[in-house]
């Protein structure tokens, strides 16, 4: 989420930093708190329950993305979304104002979806290889359910096939709409062969990409319309290697849509491959990819789980070192975000008579990304507090503080050594269940 200070007012600005977990996605709602999302998961921060948002407060945001005037980015607005630089999106609803059947602009804005723009470079290197034939990058299309990553991956892909990584150096022209792909800073992420035709139809702008820049490769998000399906036909006629994604979660789901559902026979992407070869060449690629990036988040959480305990554990150490308060004043002075945090406020909260029940009944009831492991040396913890003079609670505390620490180590290794693997597996998953069709 780095390099938005300029897009975000400074009250989500401010709730961010309070927020310690990967966050893909803010919903703001008017009369409900801020939240946020992540790998198909949405959550309120317990710092952000008391602030009840307001229609003054999205309209702040808007106007902040359209640097001081909604005016700005009235033509978007009217498309039911707002492209901010960075390729930062956000999602409107509210109420319109309609003239003869058309949208003009919204009465009221009460809900907005803020969607950050995922980075990973380096997640489409293993796929390279498997798109080519005899040197040539094959017609490929990116199908997933939204929020899945196709983006990302997209993205990706383009940097890789312009910069030469695992093929040779491509020309890439990029029809990028909506400013999702190569808005602003984010072009230069995108290799340094590739060129980036901005806030334009896509049918327009590949035709625009195909006549004025001759590239190799075209790429589009979102292949939504039959004028995008036509312009990307007349494209695959001029021997042209296209990369394209389009929403759905599976091939039944996309043969169900009249908008892929084509019966002539010249609907050609490549040397004959008919549009359905073409949009079942990579149907399960997407979705093999979540799988694998869910895997690889989970290893991120649980990193950041255990170094949220250890900070907390340290000052608790410290104040048993050097404060005659009770435990219970100690706990309810520790502070964290997320799951840590609801950790501890479950303790403080709880009925239960001594404080190992109480910790015990917190570990039980809050969801916490740990292993085993993690959760015994925990629960080990729960049963040291309050049973023990102060001298033997610290003595018990730092080796359980060691034990801890060698597992957060642990973590930092398996999240460097394992996220790009699991990454790369799920990708090649995909690809071979691609190969199927």
């Amino acid at each position: 989420m780095e390099g938005y200070e300029g897009v975000l007012p400074r009250f989500l600005r401010e709730a961010l930093a309070k927020e310690t977990r990967t966050v893909e996605e803010l919903r703001l709602r008017e009369g409900q708190p801020l939240a946020a999302s992540a790998a198909g998961r949405e959550w309120i921060h317990p710092a952000w329950k008391g602030r009840i948002l307001t229609e003054e407060d999205l309209r702040r945001v808007l106007e902040t993305a359209g640097r001081g005037s909604v005016h700005t980015i009235l033509d978007q607005l009217r498309a039911g979304y707002v492209t901010a630089p960075g390729g930062l999106r956000m999602g409107v609803c509210g109420e319109g104002a309609v003239q003869e059947g058309r949208l003009l602009s919204f009465r009221r804005v009460t809900s907005l979806a803020i969607r950050f723009p995922g980075k990973l470079p380096g997640v489409a290197r293993p796929v390279v290889p498997q798109l080519l034939e005899e040197g040539t990058v094959t017609s490929t299309l990116i199908l997933s359910p939204p929020g899945w990553g196709k983006t990302t991956l997209l993205r990706d892909l383009i940097r890789c096939l312009s910069a030469g990584e695992g093929c040779p150096p491509h020309r890439v022209g990029v029809a990028d709409e909506r400013g999702e792909l190569g808005a602003g800073t984010l072009r230069y992420d995108l290799g340094p062969r590739t060129d980036v035709l901005e806030n334009l139809p896509k049918a327009q702008g590949l035709m625009m990409l195909l006549r004025a820049m001759s590239p190799q490769v075209l790429a589009a998000d979102e292949i939504t319309a039959p004028e995008d399906i036509a312009a990307v036909e007349q494209a695959a006629g001029c021997g042209v290697s296209l990369l394209v994604t389009a929403h759905g979660r599976d091939r039944a789901d996309l043969e169900r849509r009249p908008l892929y559902r084509l019966n002539r026979g010249e609907a050609d992407l490549s040397g004959g491959e008919s549009m359905m070869d073409f949009l079942g060449r990579c149907l399960f690629l997407a979705g093999c990819t979540a799988l694998g990036l869910a895997r690889g988040m989970a290893l991120q959480e649980r990193t950041a789980c255990l170094e949220q305990f250890r900070r907390c554990l340290h000052r608790l150490l410290r104040e048993l070192t050097f404060s005659l308060r009770p435990l219970p004043d100690l706990v309810a002075d520790l502070r964290a975000g997320g799951p840590v945090g609801d950790f501890f406020t479950a303790c403080r909260e709880s009925e239960e008579e001594t404080w190992a029940d109480r910790w015990q009944t917190a570990l039980d009831s809050v969801v916490l990304p740990l292993g085993e492991e993690d959760r015994q040396i925990l629960r080990e913890t729960g049963e040291v507090l309050g049973q023990y003079d102060g001298e033997s609670q610290r003595q018990a505390l730092e080796a359980l503080l060691g034990r801890l620490e060698e597992n957060l180590a642990q973590a930092k290794a398996d999240q460097d050594r394992l996220f790009r693997v699991y990454l790369a597996l799920g990708i090649t998953a995909g690809l071979f269940g691609c190969l199927l069709f």
